[in-house]
Formats: C-alpha cells, sequence, structure tokens
C-alpha cells in the first residue's frame, strides 16, 4: 500500500452576486493540477453549499464542482495546495475556498 494526500476542493459556478463563472476559470484550475500531477477527478454534478460568512449573520448559498487529487506526501505539495487557495480566493472573489486535505492509502 502507498499512503498518499487527498486534496479536496470547491470551487464555485457563480460569483457572489450569482453571475455565472467563465467556463475558462474551472478550465484553468483543471489545466493547473493536471500539469502538476498528471491528473485530477472533478466531479461534474454540482454540490449545493450553505455557510455563514465573518458577520455569522448572512447565510450564503453556492452550486460548486468538486476537485480531488492525490498527491505525494511532501512539504512542496502542501505549499502548492496552500498557494493555490490563495489563488482560488482571488480569481473567484470569494471570503474562502473550502479545501481540505487528508492521508489515504491506496490499493
Amino acid at each position: 500500500m502507498v499512503v498518499k494526500l487527498k486534496y479536496e476542493f470547491y470551487i464555485p459556478t457563480s460569483y457572489n452576486d450569482k453571475t455565472p463563472i467563465e467556463p475558462k476559470k474551472q478550465r484553468y484550475v483543471k489545466n493547473k493540477i493536471v500539469d502538476k500531477f498528471n491528473g485530477i477527478s472533478i466531479h461534474p454534478a454540482t454540490v449545493q453549499g450553505i455557510w455563514c460568512g465573518q458577520n455569522k449573520e448572512v447565510f450564503h448559498y453556492d452550486n460548486c464542482i468538486h476537485f480531488e487529487v492525490c498527491v505525494d506526501n511532501l512539504d512542496e505539495n502542501e505549499i502548492f495546495f496552500e498557494q493555490l487557495k490563495e489563488e482560488l480566493k482571488e480569481l473567484f472573489r470569494q471570503e474562502d475556498i473550502y479545501m481540505i486535505c487528508f492521508e489515504v492509502k491506496m490499493l
């Protein structure tokens, strides 16, 4: 068995003002991951997310595309995803991007 890290993140399909996000931005994210790690899984059905913003009074409703990739457990990969998260927040004009990482055993 090989132990890897699995990163999962969700990209919104529209900006906070409900304007649809340009598909080229989603392709950019896909291509960036594939270029770096030689693969990615994208779940084509949207996932509905509900979250409360910083002021804790307003709930936001998003439809998102689910991206996931398994990578070697290396410091450089952790740095890559930390930087990617910041880039995605800017690119998609979001307060935050939901991104998680956990250990997986590949059979």
